[in-house]
Formats: C-alpha cells, sequence, structure tokens
C-alpha cells in the first residue's frame, strides 16, 4: 500500500504578485522572442485567430437567464452604470495602471465581474493589464502554434453548449490526456491555452452568466502528483480568482480516484475559502444531470 502522505505537500506560503509573476514570465519564456505585430494587423489576426470564433460557435444563453444573472450581481440602471464606469475609469487612471481599451464596455466587464463592487474591479483590472502587459499573454495565446496545438489536444476544453441550470459557460480538464511528457514540459501551455478560453468567454456581452468547470479524474494516477508543479497550480488559481472578471460558479469533479484528497490538498492551497466551498465531487453522471443538462454529459 502507499503512503499517501508522502504525496501531500506541506500547505503553501501565498505567494505575492511579484513571484506570482515571475511564474507567469517562466511559463511563457521560450516563446519570450515573440513580437506583436502592428496594432491594426494584430487585431485583424485576434479577430479571426484568437478567440471570436470559439464565441460565435456557442450557443447563448436564454434571455430568462441573462436577465437572472444580471440580478445576481446586482446590475443598476443605467445612471449607476454610468456611475460605476466613471468611478472605475477614475480609480485606474490614478492607479497608473495603462489601460488596454478604455470603452464603456471594457469596463463594464470588470464591473459586472466582481458585482459592482468598484475596489474589487480595480484590482481584477489592474492584475489583468500587469499580467498581460508583462509577458504578452494574450497575443502569445493566439499566435503559438504549440498553444494552437495545446487546444486541438484536448486537456482543456470550451464547450459549445451551456448549463442547463443558469446558461454558465462549460470547460472540462479532461486529467486523462496528462500524460508523462506533459508533465515533464510542465503544464505551461495548458494554463495559456485555459486563459485562452477564458478570453473567449470574455469576448461575448453574456459572460455575466459565468462559468462552470468539469474536471474528469480518471486520468490523475498517484504517482504523477509529485511531477505536478506547485507553482503553476498557483499561477492558475490566481488566474481564475484574481486576474480574470469571470465569475466562478462551481467546480465539479467526476471518475474521482479514491487517492484524489491528495491532490485536492496541493491545489486548494492556491484557491480561497469561497471557491474551495464550490467543489463538489460526484459519484456519478446522473448528479449532474440538473446543473449540465442531460445533453451535456
Amino acid at each position: 500500500m502507499i503512503d499517501m502522505s508522502d504525496y501531500i505537500s506541506p500547505v503553501a506560503k501565498p505567494e505575492s504578485s511579484e513571484e506570482i509573476e515571475r511564474v507567469l514570465v517562466d511559463v511563457c519564456k521560450e516563446y519570450s522572442d515573440l513580437s506583436r505585430p502592428a496594432a491594426p494587423v494584430a487585431r485583424e489576426i485576434e479577430s479571426t485567430t484568437r478567440f471570436l470564433r470559439q464565441a460565435r460557435a456557442r450557443r447563448a444563453p436564454t434571455a430568462e437567464q441573462v436577465a437572472t444573472s444580471l440580478a445576481e450581481i446586482g446590475e443598476p440602471d443605467a445612471k449607476g452604470r454610468a456611475t460605476a464606469i466613471r468611478q472605475l475609469r477614475s480609480a485606474a487612471k490614478e492607479s497608473g495602471v495603462p489601460l488596454s481599451s478604455d470603452s464603456d464596455e471594457y469596463l463594464l466587464t470588470f464591473l459586472r465581474g466582481r458585482k459592482y463592487r468598484v475596489d474589487e474591479a480595480l484590482t481584477t483590472l489592474c492584475n489583468y493589464e500587469r499580467m498581460n502587459s508583462l509577458s504578452n499573454w494574450r497575443w502569445l495565446t493566439a499566435s503559438v502554434p504549440a498553444i494552437q496545438d495545446e487546444v486541438r489536444r484536448g486537456l482543456v476544453r470550451l464547450l459549445p453548449s451551456r448549463c442547463k441550470r443558469a446558461g454558465e459557460s462549460i470547460t472540462i480538464m479532461d486529467t486523462g490526456k496528462l500524460t508523462p511528457d506533459v508533465l515533464q514540459r510542465g503544464l505551461g501551455p495548458s494554463l495559456m491555452c485555459n486563459h485562452w478560453f477564458l478570453e473567449a468567454i470574455l469576448s461575448t456581452p453574456t459572460c455575466t452568466t459565468g462559468l462552470v468547470n468539469i474536471c474528469d479524474a480518471r486520468g490523475l494516477g498517484i504517482t504523477m502528483l509529485p511531477q505536478i508543479s506547485r507553482q503553476e497550480l498557483q499561477l492558475n488559481g490566481y488566474l481564475l480568482e484574481k486576474m480574470m472578471p469571470i465569475r466562478l460558479r462551481g467546480i465539479f469533479v467526476i471518475n474521482a480516484p479514491y487517492y484524489f484528497r491528495v491532490f485536492w490538498a496541493l491545489m486548494s492551497n492556491f484557491l480561497s475559502p469561497k471557491v474551495r466551498e464550490r467543489l463538489t465531487i460526484v459519484s456519478s453522471n446522473e448528479e449532474l444531470v440538473d446543473v449540465f443538462g442531460a445533453e451535456n454529459l
């Protein structure tokens, strides 16, 4: 019998934003010699290659689901929205962080993602801009063939359908594709692929419905656990909670082996109590029908 305590890492000390940024640079360093094309060319390539095809291919939530999500975040009237946008724009200017866009629509995405709490929206906006400018992250995920190969390989996928429950977007992580070669190479390309899908969600006006993740843990072998990079897991947690203005509505683990608690002990170190509370380990797909709909299972 394997003593699973050998695989449980001690609780990690929370990393500073500077340390997280160094991890991001390390993840992207092999692509650091790529330069972004001139702005008009970059915009044209991004509009066709980056994520719009993914976004347009996805089923839209119903009007009722969108209305429910807006009510949940406390969507104000037009005057209230204008006031919040003005406050966020002013606070962003005072922060000194250059914005990739100053449009009302762009700022509204961050306000809605943080339920119109302007201080939290500002923190997320600054994290998003700083991390993207640090590594040219958004451009890399659109243009690098290795990342496009990662999308096709399917370790992480964005489904075209949505949850039956509330119209949430659905991403899937298939650990059956976590081969030894992938772990030896590192999860950097997979993290960048995940970011690419999150950008696809953000590119639609219905991103307020939020995100639900399915983790298929059937391929998570216990001997793989020591090979999983703590720093890359931490970057993924930062991406989900601190950088992207997307409401994470739930994480559902299916086909979990008996030692999944070991992996969760490692991963949960990098997530807030609120996110940890949203994880559900399910024993059968039937338990998910009410959330996802039978067509997604």
